[in-house]
């Protein structure tokens, strides 16, 4: 017998439908078993899953923000000898549930975190939040510290309104010594301390007079949609990152005007919602006001449907910079296609080189 039918449905769910995988994977649970009941940790334990209470714990961790939480609940998982991979899976997993439960007007339907853990917290967030531990995880497992890494993951989606902006980054305190009290203190024997020996005196130093020196600020060129995401990354790297993903569709600013229309794709909408969220496009538009110099400018913000961006040959900021990139590339695999030892050993070795293969590096 089995503890509870959830056990079976995991255990048919991680068989991906296959009668013979299930069937294979039950008598693995059976032989971990202590009797004959299968209890939810036998079932983990063979699976290699993270405990129900503990992912639990941190998945409702990360909706809630709460870094200290997380990674206490991490390692509960990882004391019970999880494999990571499984791990990542298991959370993603909660995370397309909680998606897959929330319709087009935020009702949540049937789930297993209550009212109070999902408070606060929109169905664009929860959705931020799958696809950045979706890549998040996917370097974590193959990098070289995987348990370190994960813990990471899981942390700094913790702190996601600090990285985007939306809330002030924490400043690092070192703990005040003004909190020791005497019973923390161990007693200290008292030694005579040796008189100083008087140093002789050094010396005058003629006195030099600095003549000043004139500072020229060199002028810079015109003022322009990339200078000023130079200059914005350079402020605040964090809104920077979501200016990138979309673009200008409009500006008269940089020609003396006041306007700026910025505009995302509706797949970006998460990067859209977070620079109007609180106080950040007041932020934003301080910025710009900075770089150039002026008052009083102003900035709209604009979503386009796919057939929006179709018609105007929208691009983003990102989008660009990614096919600048890919262009680069292209460019420099025709370059050693064509270089002329290439050619020599092609007809050396009657061969053809079609394939080049760049490093990251370039």
């Amino acid at each position: 017998s089995v503890e509870n039918e959830s056990i079976l449905s995991a255990i048919a769910k991680y068989a991906r439908g296959s009668v013979r995988d299930s069937l294979s994977i039950l008598d693995q649970v059976i032989s971990l078993s202590p009797g004959e009941n299968i209890r939810e940790e036998d079932m983990s334990q063979a699976l290699g899953l993270v405990s129900n209470q503990a992912l639990y714990k941190i998945v409702s961790a990360i909706i809630g923000k709460n870094k200290s939480e997380v990674s206490a609940a991490y390692k509960e998982a990882l004391d019970q000898n999880v494999d990571l991979k499984v791990l990542s899976q298991q959370v993603l997993e909660e995370f397309y549930q909680l998606i897959e439960n929330i319709d087009d007007q935020g009702n949540l339907g049937h789930a297993n975190y209550t009212k109070e853990v999902l408070e606060g917290v929109s169905l664009t967030e929860i959705v931020w939040l799958y696809e950045s531990l979706s890549k998040d995880f996917d370097w974590a497992l193959k990098s070289l510290q995987p348990e370190h890494s994960v813990g990471f993951v899981l942390s700094k989606s913790c702190l996601r309104d600090q990285i985007l902006g939306i809330q002030p980054a924490m400043t690092l305190k070192k703990k005040s010594e003004d909190n020791i009290t005497p019973e923390h203190v161990s007693e200290v024997v008292s030694e005579p301390v040796p008189e100083p020996v008087p140093e002789p005196s050094p010396e005058p130093v003629p006195e030099v007079v600095e003549e000043p020196v004139e500072v020229r600020v060199e002028e810079s060129g015109p003022k322009d949609w990339e200078g000023f995401l130079d200059f914005l990354s350079q402020k605040n790297r964090a809104f920077s990152l979501n200016v990138e993903r979309g673009n200008i569709t409009a500006s008269d600013a940089f020609n003396g005007g006041e306007f700026i229309e910025l505009s995302f794709h509706m797949s970006s909408k998460i990067f859209h919602d977070v620079l109007q969220e609180g106080d950040n496009s007041f932020k934003l538009r301080d910025y710009l006001q900075e770089y150039l110099g002026r008052q009083g400018l102003q900035i709209k913000f604009q979503l386009l449907t796919d057939e929006a961006s179709q018609e105007a040959n929208f691009r983003s900021t990102v989008e660009i910079q990614e096919d600048q990139i890919a262009e680069k590339k292209e460019q420099q695999k025709q370059e050693i296609l064509n270089n002329k030892f290439i050619k020599d050993a092609e007809k050396i070795f009657n061969t053809k080189v079609d394939k080049v293969v760049l490093s990251d590096k370039g």
